[in-house]
C-alpha cells in the first residue's frame, strides 16, 4: 500500500476576471513543494475509494508543480495497475524509482508486477531493495517471503515471515502465510497454531481461512476443507486462485470431477502464471481422459516453476503418464526421467520412482 507523509497545503486559489486586455494577475503565489503533496494525498484518497478518474487528475496536477515528484509517478503506476495496464503502472513505477531510488513503496510495487507477470527473480530483488530501504514495510516483506516460497525456498520464507510476525504481532497476514509455510514444512502443530492465531485476529480472514482449508485437507478432513474454501472465496471474492485452486483440489482428491474441472480451469484463466492453478487443472483433465490438454497444462506448470528456479516432479510424473496413455512413447521416456532425476532421494516419491524406472524399461523395450 502506498504511503505519503505530507505537509499542510499552503496553495492559495486565484479568481481571475476575464479582461479584454491579457494581463497577469498580480495575486498569484508562486507554486511550493507542498502543493503537489497535497494532489499526492489526495490522489491516494480517490484511489482508496475507487475513484481512478480522480485520483489521475490529482496525480498530473502534482505534476504540474513538480514534473520530478517521484510520489506522484508512483501514484499514475498505481491508477494503471488498478486499471489493468501493467506496462504502464512498470513504466511509471520504474519512472519513481529513477527519480528517487529511496522510494520504498516504488520498488514494492514494482516487484509485485513481476511476481504477477511470472518474473520471481526480479520480485525478490525489488521486494529486497524495498526492505534495505524500510526495514519495516510489512507488504514488501509479506510479499518476500511469498516469493521465496514460490521459488521454493521454503526456509528462508519461513524466516522472513517469522520477523514479519515479530515486527507487528497482530499482523495476520504474517500470521497466515506462516501457517502455510510451516504446513509445506511439514510442521502441522505450528501450522494450526499460526493459522489459529491469524483467525483470532480476523476471523474472517482469507488467506487464514484457505490455510485452514490446506490443513483440513493435508489431515484427510476434505468436507471441512470445502467448508473453509468456500469461506475464503466469500471473503477474498470470487475471483481469489488460489482458493479456486485449493478447492479443486480437494475435489479432484474426493473424485468429484465436475467441480474440480470448473474451480481449476477457473483458476488457471485467472491465474495464468501460477503453477499450482496449472498443475491442478492439468491433473484433472489427465483425470476425465483429457492427456492431450493435461500435457499442455502440466507443461506450463513445468515450465513456471522452472522460470522461479524451483523443480516440479509431480507434474513431470502425471506428464508422463498423459504421453503414456497417448502412445507418445519418446516424451512418456523423456518425461519419466525428468521425475526420477527431479524426486530422486525423497522418501515420499520412493514407489513412484520405482515405478517410473520400471516404465522406462518397458517403455525402450517395445512393450
Amino acid at each position: 500500500m502506498f504511503h505519503a507523509a505530507f505537509r499542510p497545503a499552503l496553495a492559495a486559489v486565484a479568481l481571475a476576471a476575464v479582461v479584454a486586455v491579457a494581463g497577469c494577475y498580480r495575486g498569484a503565489k508562486p507554486a511550493t513543494p507542498e502543493q503537489a503533496e497535497t494532489h499526492v494525498a489526495r490522489a491516494m484518497v480517490a484511489l482508496d475509494r475507487g475513484d481512478l478518474d480522480r485520483a489521475e487528475a490529482e496525480l498530473t496536477l502534482a505534476l504540474e508543480y513538480d514534473p520530478n515528484l517521484a510520489t506522484a509517478f508512483n501514484g499514475l503506476g498505481l491508477v494503471a495497475r488498478r486499471r489493468g495496464d501493467a506496462k504502464a503502472a512498470a513504466h511509471y513505477f520504474s519512472r519513481a524509482i529513477a527519480l528517487d531510488d529511496d522510494l520504498a513503496e516504488a520498488h514494492s510495487n514494482l516487484g509485485v508486477l513481476a511476481l504477477e507477470a511470472g518474473n520471481p527473480a526480479g520480485a525478490e530483488e525489488q521486494f529486497r531493495a524495498a526492505l534495505a530501504i524500510d526495514p519495516g514495510y510489512p507488504a514488501a516483506r509479506h510479499n518476500l517471503a511469498r516469493t521465496l516460497m514460490l521459488r521454493g525456498k521454503t526456509t528462508a520464507a519461513r524466516s522472513q515471515l517469522l520477523r514479519l510476525t515479530s515486527a507487528d504481532e497482530n499482523n495476520a497476514d504474517g500470521w497466515a502465510e506462516l501457517g502455510l509455510v510451516e504446513l509445506a514444512m511439514g510442521h502441522v502443530a505450528a501450522a494450526e497454531r499460526a493459522v489459529r492465531t491469524a483467525l483470532a485476529i480476523d476471523p474472517d480472514h482469507a488467506i487464514g481461512l484457505r490455510a485452514r482449508a490446506d490443513i483440513a485437507r493435508a489431515g484427510g478432513d476434505y468436507e471441512a476443507a470445502l467448508a473453509d474454501y468456500g469461506a475464503a472465496l466469500d471473503a477474498a471474492g470470487a475471483a481469489d486462485a488460489d482458493a479456486l485452486t485449493g478447492r479443486g483440489v480437494t475435489y479432484l482428491v474426493m473424485g468429484r470431477y465436475a467441480p474440480a474441472v470448473e474451480d481449476l480451469s477457473r483458476a488457471a484463466r485467472l491465474a495464468p502464471n501460477s503453477p499450482a492453478a496449472r498443475f491442478g487443472y492439468g491433473a484433472a483433465l489427465a483425470a476425465t481422459g483429457d492427456d492431450e490438454g493435461a500435457a499442455r497444462e502440466l507443461g506450463y506448470a513445468i515450465d513456471l516453476r522452472a522460470g522461479w528456479g524451483a523443480r516440479y516432479a509431480e507434474a513431470h510424473l502425471l506428464r508422463a503418464q498423459s504421453f503414456d496413455r497417448l502412445g507418445d512413447r519418446d516424451q512418456a521416456v523423456a518425461e519419466y526421467e525428468a521425475f526420477v532425476t527431479e524426486a530422486d532421494g525423497d522418501p515420499a516419491l520412493a514407489e513412484e520412482i520405482a515405478a517410473a524406472r520400471r516404465r522406462v524399461h518397458e517403455l525402450r523395450a517395445g512393450r
